[in-house]
């Protein structure tokens, strides 16, 4: 036990000396007669005492590294010689079991463990700050490797203080049980922190062994300060006989005493090799007798081990929740079940499996071998001669029909009931349950059929009828009766569910011909069905009532739905009825909705996708007769045609769900057009606007976001004496421009500003004219202000006026045809010419004043 404990700095560390202690079967411990008064602990007031009681003790708080489960954390142990290092090692291998954490040797200084064994004694301190351990240090001394076990069991408890573990008691340096000791739990079976061996507690019923691991206390605590591991033996992990795991004590052997933690996989307990008598339980948190020793294995809290095989001994196993897999060998064994889907091997001897129920709750049936049931967790078992329940016991034995089960209930001279097994696997059934009078006449049968349904029958008397009832409440039904004629045809049956629902069908020459159901406890939203069938069995028609006024009224043709008709008998919804029909695979391909305002809903349907939607009018309560919308394959809307009541027909067209062209069309040519289209982009805007007007026009408007662009006008029917125009449009929607063609072959180019005329210039692109062009400009008001005339000749007349009146003209021989390059007229107020200044080609100038008008030279 320890005996010196001391602090070297209260604020970083702390020192923890052992000496050794040796097996003494016939001591006790000093002050036994007290310990009678200590409290009972639980697992975690124990591993609450190791994490914080025994800091608490002293003033301090609890402790540990900055890591969790599948961190790493560095030791080093350059300091040791092979023998120390090789039981470090083997002492982290057991906290890196339990705790997940990741050990990893390193030679530096600045490990996280540094171990020596110069020193004398045993102990270990850390350096802390606040509640944080930033570095440890353990010695064991060498002179400890003549301890034996105990130097392996010394490194893991050092090691434990080292992660921040402190004692199982308030107690330091040495201890006396009965008078250190505050509760009944200290020892070495719960933890390997404590001072006191197995045989030094008189409330402790363990064999005395030296530890190769942490205890149930220790894991607990050690994953209370890091977590639980996911990452600790996840495989399919074997403890005991051929175990595949290195480390130190999982061969489960009589020279130590072990506790496992198992994250994960699907494990199993070997003794299959050993003859003593072993108590194992499977259960998490509990203690087992292995190799004819006491409490000296145990699985931690949160462990799941599956699977067990004993030896030749006379064996008692546990099973858990888990599904478990059992083989108790060739001794004479007991087996206590419990929940799970478990399989149960007796083997050779004469093995007995105790179940905690009463006989009455459990169904026997066969899956390849006789299994039992209840609350949904089968047991399979073989190798087993006895049975024991609540109320009784049953013998396991054999008939020329399979296994029989033959129970007797406490207390009873005669047998109650026997169960016979199909395990032949020779019959429709899988088990038969016989019950007898207190003389051993048969009362009635009882039988599980391989369908999963319970035949009942009774022996008394006459039978008119056979009811077969779920006594284990396995399926949705309580009883199902048959009702027979006087030559055994069956007529009817009724069925009473668990939930109320009754189900009576009728029968003609053994086949059935009408099912009516009808919910007796109103758990359902519907108040009776009733299923007509035709003579080959299949059903045809099905007429459902609910609780709310609908009626259904379903045809099937083929064994598939084909038709539904939902009517709203009580008129409290907003449609009248609907009808859905199906493909031969039972996808719904139409539905046809009546509504109480006259609308009409047909939707047809592809692939179980919406295929297309026609709503009509039959009331002609809207400004619609009827619309049909289609979709493609993902159900999103592709086209959308409309006939307005007043004549107008909409066809829209969507790409991605989004409106792309929108035809309105006159049908009824009450309209000065016949019909037009808007084209829109993926954003929704419009882009462009065709009109075809019943005078044979055609105009075409382009938008840029969303503001008009430009107008084309074409005069499709030749009856103008143009052929098109083209208005351009600014951002703010003000015309900018207008290009006419006329059929003569004159081209009138337009500006606008403002709403006004600014310019506008005559093209005779066909050359029909005397003139090429011919240019007029305007004021704000709109008063012609300059006209600019290209003759064919060359000539140019560049006219200025005011007001109306032309003030000013300039004539110009662009082709050099004249005897003179150009002349000015200039004009009165009356239009009458005053003066005109004429540019001889020779550079001469003369001018000109009028009294009367003026000629014109060319």
């Amino acid at each position: 036990m320890c005996f010196l404990c001391q602090a070297r700095d209260p604020s970083t560390s702390t020192y923890d000396t052992h000496g050794a202690t040796s097996f003494d079967s016939s001591g006790d411990a000093s002050g036994a007669s007290l310990s009678a008064t200590l409290p009972s602990y639980s697992l975690d007031q124990v591993a609450a005492q190791l994490t914080d009681g025994y800091w608490h003790s002293t003033g301090r708080a609890r402790r540990s590294f900055d890591a969790e489960a599948g961190d790493t954390l560095t030791f080093n142990v350059s300091q040791l010689d092979s023998t120390g290092r090789a039981t470090a090692i083997e002492a982290f291998e057991a906290w890196s079991a339990v705790s997940g954490l990741n050990f990893q040797i390193t030679t530096s200084t600045g490990a996280d463990f540094v171990f020596t064994d110069d020193s004398s004694g045993a102990y270990s301190y850390s350096y802390i700050a606040g509640q944080t351990i930033t570095q440890s240090y353990v010695n064991v001394n060498t002179g400890w490797q003549g301890y034996g076990d105990y130097y392996l069991q010394t490194y893991i408890h050092e090691i434990g203080h080292a992660l921040g573990l402190g004692h199982a008691g308030n107690y330091n340096g040495s201890a006396d049980f009965g008078t250190d000791a505050h509760y009944q739990q200290d020892s070495w079976q719960y933890s390997i922190m404590s001072y006191f061996g197995q045989w030094e507690n008189p409330h402790t019923n363990a064999s005395s062994n030296y530890l190769a691991t942490t205890q149930l206390a220790d894991i607990l605590a050690i994953q209370n300060l890091y977590g639980t591991p996911t990452n600790v033996n996840t495989g399919n992990t074997v403890y005991g006989d051929n175990t595949n795991l290195a480390q130190k004590g999982m061969g489960l052997s009589t020279q130590w005493a072990v506790a496992i933690f198992d994250s994960a996989g699907t494990d199993t307990i070997n003794l299959g090799s050993r003859s003593a008598n072993q108590r194992l339980d499977l259960r998490d948190g509990t203690f087992s007798d292995l190799n004819g020793e006491v409490g000296n294995f145990a699985i931690a809290r949160g462990a799941v081990i599956e699977n067990a095989t004993t030896g030749s001994g006379r064996d008692s196993i546990t099973t858990n929740s888990a599904n478990n897999n059992i083989h108790s060998g060739s001794g004479n064994d007991t087996i206590f079940g419990s929940d799970g889907n478990d399989t149960i091997n007796g083997g050779a001897g004469s093995d007995l499996l105790a179940m905690g129920g009463a006989f009455t709750e459990y169904t026997f049936g066969c899956n390849g071998a006789a299994t039992l049931t209840v609350n949904g967790n089968t047991t399979r078992f073989t190798g087993i001669e006895t049975l024991t329940f609540a109320d009784g016991t049953a013998v396991v034995g054999s008939s020329a029909n399979g296994q029989t089960i033959t129970f007797t209930a406490t207390g009873a001279d005669y047998a109650a009931c026997r169960v016979t097994v199909d395990t032949n696997n020779s019959a429709n059934w899988s088990a038969y349950t016989d019950t007898f009078d207190s003389s051993g006449t048969l009362l009635t049968r009882t039988t599980l059929n391989d369908d999963g349904t319970i035949r009942t029958e009774s022996f008394v008397g006459t039978a008119y009828s056979t009811t077969a009832t779920d006594d284990g409440d396995q399926f949705d039904w309580d009883t199902i009766t048959y009702d027979y004629d006087a030559d055994d045809t069956l007529l009817r049956t009724t069925t009473v569910m668990d939930n109320g629902v009754r189900r009576v069908a009728e029968y003609a020459n053994g086949v059935a011909t009408h099912m009516t159901a009808t919910d007796l406890s109103d758990v359902y939203d519907w108040d009776s069905y009733t299923d007509t069938y035709a003579a080959n069995g299949a059903r045809v028609s099905q007429d459902m009532t609910l609780d709310n006024g609908l009626v259904v009224e379903t045809a099937f043709s083929g064994g598939q739905r084909s038709s539904v008709t939902v009517s709203d008998a009580q008129d409290t919804r907003s449609w009248t009825s609907y009808t859905d029909t199906f493909d031969q695979s039972g996808n719904l391909a139409t539905r046809s909705m009546q509504h109480d305002s006259g609308l009409r809903v047909d939707t047809t349907f592809d692939g179980g996708n919406r295929a297309s939607v026609t709503v009509t009018d039959g009331g002609d309560i809207r400004t619609w007769s009827s619309y049909t919308d289609t979709f493609d394959s993902s159900g999103t809307l592709s086209t959308r045609s409309m006939l307005l009541d007043n004549g107008l027909q909409l066809d829209t067209d969507y790409v991605n769900g989004n409106r792309s062209t929108v035809t309105v069309t006159d049908n009824d040519n009450s309209r000065g057009w016949t019909s037009y289209t808007d084209h829109y982009n993926a954003s929704g805007a419009r882009t462009m606007q065709n009109l075809q007007l019943d005078n044979g026009l055609q105009v075409q408007t382009d938008f840029v976001g969303g503001q008009r662009a430009t107008v084309t006008v074409t005069d499709a029917n030749n009856e103008r004496p143009w052929s098109n125009y083209v208005d351009t449009y600014d951002q703010q929607g003000s015309r900018v421009s207008q290009v006419m063609t006329f059929d003569d072959g004159r081209t009138v180019e337009t500006s606008f500003s403002g709403g006004r005329v600014v310019t506008k210039t005559v093209h005779d692109t066909a050359d029909s004219f005397f003139w090429d062009s011919a240019a007029d400009h305007f004021d704000m008001n709109g008063a012609r202000i300059r006209q600019v005339l290209c003759r064919d000749d060359g000539v140019e007349i560049d006219s200025a006026f005011a007001n109306g009146i032309r003030t000013s003209e300039t004539v110009r021989d662009m082709q050099d045809d004249w005897n003179w390059s150009s002349y000015t007229t200039t004009f009165d107020a009356n239009g009458n010419a005053v003066q005109r200044v004429l540019y001889l080609d020779n550079g001469f100038e003369i001018t000109t004043d009028f009294m009367e008008p003026a000629v014109e030279i060319a």
